[in-house]
């Protein structure tokens, strides 16, 4: 019984030379499932929200993908008739639909690399289906089909750009399967057993897949054939889809029963809520700029260990900016006057450089906390003042 169905741097030597490439500017997305008044929502990566846009009553958006050369910005809709594949400026400044004619529509992904739209149908009358398609929805195609009367529901989509291999979560058989991206690929399941996989991730560095478990609660990373497999988040409330961002390393979810957007690291550690939404979030992607790149004749490793903090977003978050001058693990913890711990950045493994970290602070009182940085044998402490 189904019990629910719903800054970076990279450093490239170049002879004498360092080329440094900036991270650029990241955005999130992602959709809400109001009935009357569905929206596309568009946020800084701290949850704050910069834009929407309200959607087709009773159009049931549900997941999202962003292709990295045109920034449009695509998501599905569940209707049982003419559902579309729909799409936007990346500033949700226009909107129309790239496909018609469709039903039941899940997970969408984008091929940049190949120009290709992927998505999902989990249509029982028909059959679920995988599908592709150029960007602007032409030359639509059937790539899977398990036909009427099968034990599938396929959720979310993703993409290996460069084997051209499809993953994806399949709700109803329990299972995160692959296949070529080519008509008719056999699929080979590569996790089974599961409770209702419903989103899927792919990290395109280490190879590593990440989906969620909306009827176990739980976030699980892989190898990309299913070895390794482990659980990393749990006791979430219905996590539906998830998304990656290459350069935060930093994994970021929709809970359909908590009506939050949340985040961690791709280990699970520094588990942290962005938003809480005014209805239930469904589909989430994370678009990032190009980088910026600028020529230097000395790396940036950092001279020294550091360490500043600030309210951020708002007085949403608080920031902190620290340094390591060479590996070696490091973490935060938040302490308030009465020396009680009420908040952590969980240690984890760094390589030398500057990083940036950011802890929910929504819930705090106003008054000063105290902060404590430990990397390696370094310690500091600082002090912040919340107002409110």
């Amino acid at each position: 019984m189904k019990i629910f169905r719903p800054g970076a741097y990279a450093i490239i030597v170049m002879g004498a030379l360092l080329l440094f490439a900036q991270a650029g500017r990241a955005a999130l997305y992602w959709t809400e499932a109001n009935f009357a008044v569905p929206r596309l929502v568009q946020a800084d990566t701290s949850g704050a929200v910069l834009s929407s846009l309200t959607l087709p009553a009773s159009s049931m958006p549900q997941a999202i993908a962003v292709d990295r050369t045109t920034k449009k910005v695509f998501w599905t809709e569940l209707s049982f008739v003419n559902a579309h594949v729909r799409a936007a400026g990346g500033g949700l400044t226009d909107s129309g639909a790239v496909v018609s004619l469709q039903s039941c529509l899940r997970g969408v992904a984008a091929d940049s690399t190949h120009g290709k739209l992927y998505w999902t149908s989990t249509n029982l009358q028909t059959g679920s289906s995988l599908f592709r398609a150029n960007l602007d929805g032409s030359a639509a195609e059937v790539l899977i089909s398990f036909g009427s009367g099968t034990v599938h529901a396929p959720y979310g989509i993703a993409i290996d750009e460069k084997t051209q291999t499809m993953y994806w979560a399949d709700f109803d058989a329990g299972e995160i399967d692959r296949a070529q991206t080519v008509p008719s690929a056999a699929p080979q399941a590569v996790a089974a057993g599961l409770a209702g996989p419903a989103g899927i991730a792919l990290d395109p560095d280490s190879g590593s897949l990440f989906w969620t478990e909306a009827n176990a609660g739980t976030i699980s990373r892989a190898n990309p054939d299913g070895s390794g497999k482990a659980i990393i988040i749990s006791k979430l409330a219905i996590p539906l889809y998830l998304c990656f961002d290459r350069v935060s390393r930093r994994l970021f979810w929709t809970e359909f029963g908590g009506s939050q957007v949340r985040s961690a690291q791709s280990d699970g550690s520094d588990t942290m809520t962005l938003a809480t939404t005014p209805s239930p979030p469904v589909g989430i992607a994370v678009f990032r700029e190009p980088a910026v790149k600028a020529r230097a004749s000395t790396p940036a490793r950092p001279a020294s260990f550091g360490m500043t903090a600030a309210v951020a977003g708002g007085g949403r978050i608080l920031r902190i900016n620290y340094q390591l001058p060479h590996a070696c693990s490091a973490g935060i913890a938040v302490y308030d006057l009465r020396s009680r711990r009420i908040a952590t950045a969980s240690p984890s493994w760094h390589e030398a450089g500057t990083y940036e970290r950011n802890i929910d602070i929504r819930n705090f009182a106003p008054g000063t906390y105290c902060l404590r940085f430990i990397a390696g044998t370094f310690v500091a402490t600082k002090t912040e003042t919340i107002m409110r």
